[in-house]
Formats: C-alpha cells, sequence, structure tokens
C-alpha cells in the first residue's frame, strides 16, 4: 500500500494484533502461507470481532446526548413541508427600485415557469430543467432554483411558507408568488408531520446515525485494547535491513 514508513509499520502491527487474536479465537486456516493465512485471520478478526463487539451499541452515551443536542431539530420540530422552488429574483423589498421593464419581464417570466409545470407530475430535476429553460431566454435575469424544508413560522418570507403549506400533494405547484426576493413557483416535495421525540425514544436511531463517523474512533480504541493485550516487538534492525534490500533491488526484480 502508500503512505508514509510510519503508516506501514502502524498497518504491519494492527494485521499482527488482528491475527493473534483471531489465532486465539480459533479462527484460522490451514492450508494457506503465511502471510496469507495472517491476512485471512486479520479479516475474519474484523468482521468477527470489530462489526461485532464495536457497532453502534458502544458508541459512549455521552456522544449519543451531544448528537441529539447538536440535532435536536430533526426530532423535534412542527410540521414542515419540503418543496423546491424556481426563483426570478428580483430584489423587491423595502426601498429597493427595479426598472419598470424589468419587474414586467420578470413577471412575465414566472407566469410561464409557472405555465411550463403546473399540473404535471415532474421530478426535481424535471422541474428545474423546465423553469431553467424558461428563463434561458432572458440572460439579463437573474434565476436559481432551490430544494428546502420549511415550517410555517420560521425564518423564511412568510409569504412563501403560506403559499408552501397551502399545496396538498406531491407533485402540486404554487401560483407565482411574489416575496421581496422576487417571483417564485413552488413545487411540494412532500410533508413532514410534526414530531415530539424524548432522549429514549430516539437514542438508537441516535446511534445508527452516527456509527459511520464514530468507526475510526471505536477502532482506535479497539486496537489500543488489543495492545495491551498483545506484546508487539519492532526490530528496527531487522526492519531496516529488510527495507534497505527491498530499496536496493533492480526495478521489477523480486526482493530475497
Amino acid at each position: 500500500g502508500g503512505g508514509t514508513p510510519r503508516e506501514a509499520l502502524k498497518q504491519l502491527i494492527q494485521l499482527e494484533l488482528l491475527a493473534q487474536e483471531a489465532q486465539r479465537r480459533g479462527l484460522t486456516g490451514d492450508k494457506e502461507s503465511l502471510r496469507a493465512r495472517r491476512q485471512t485471520m486479520a479479516r475474519l478478526m474484523l468482521e468477527n470481532g470489530f462489526e461485532r463487539d464495536y457497532g453502534p451499541h458502544s458508541i459512549p452515551k455521552f456522544m449519543v446526548e451531544q448528537a441529539f443536542h447538536k440535532y435536536r431539530g430533526r426530532y423535534n420540530h412542527a410540521e414542515l413541508v419540503k418543496v423546491s422552488h424556481a426563483l426570478v429574483s428580483v430584489p423587491l423589498g423595502e426601498g429597493k427600485k427595479v426598472p419598470p421593464a424589468q419587474l414586467k419581464t420578470a413577471k412575465r417570466v414566472a407566469r410561464e415557469m409557472h405555465a411550463a409545470v403546473a399540473g404535471k407530475h415532474l421530478s426535481d430535476e424535471e422541474f428545474a430543467a423546465r423553469t431553467g429553460a424558461i428563463v434561458a431566454k432572458h440572460p439579463d435575469l437573474k434565476f436559481h432554483t432551490e430544494t428546502l424544508t420549511t415550517d410555517l413560522h420560521g425564518r423564511n418570507d412568510i409569504k412563501f411558507t403560506t403559499a408552501a403549506f397551502a399545496l396538498k400533494k406531491e407533485g402540486d405547484v404554487s401560483d407565482v408568488v411574489e416575496t421581496r426576493f422576487g417571483f417564485h413557483v413552488l413545487r411540494m416535495i412532500k410533508r413532514i408531520p410534526e414530531r415530539r421525540s424524548s432522549f429514549s425514544e430516539v437514542e438508537q436511531e441516535i446511534r445508527e446515525g452516527i456509527a459511520p463517523m464514530t468507526k475510526t474512533m471505536l477502532y482506535n480504541d479497539w486496537i489500543n485494547a488489543l495492545s495491551s493485550k498483545y506484546k508487539i516487538q519492532v526490530k528496527m534492525d531487522v526492519l531496516a535491513a529488510a527495507l534497505g534490500k527491498a530499496t536496493a533491488a533492480p526495478a521489477g526484480a523480486p526482493a530475497k
């Protein structure tokens, strides 16, 4: 493999630790070479040791609690609506002055966007493509599409959220909605029911969710535990000699 000599040495030590523990558990083969057998034992040890003993259940509880507080909004929220929307961007906020011709064009383009997607069962990609194709004919206009999840009284413009919550089912498209940002056309993706969950109700869900992020930490803890069980002695003179032979060998020639 690649990496620095230190990383290579670390991998060799971990391989040896895994092989020794696999041997202790009887996870061995009989008809393989020494190196292949130790690699096989290491693989079996990972499957029957780490994957079994260090799953989501072994994540420290304080880490699960931290994740619960960090992502509290996932487990405790009002009813939400997830929508994709296309926006012809025109600054319509207080004190903003838009040339009448630009405003008229933006409104007309927004109505054309609506006509291109209303009443049609479109995917998010098709919705973005159809609305984008309309605006592409007007390079002077700013346009973008976005997918977002909103509650009714959150940080989004109230006109926008009111229109989002007026949609009834997946695929429904709103009329043109005017906000301080410009002119929107919304498409419903789904409704998300209100959720009120205690830590104990979602602890297992959180454990499974953060397991991929904590796997490296748990693996290091596991290797450290094996290190305290087995004595690994690195003979640097032997290692240096072996590395020297490998370095001195001509390209393509086997090291002796």
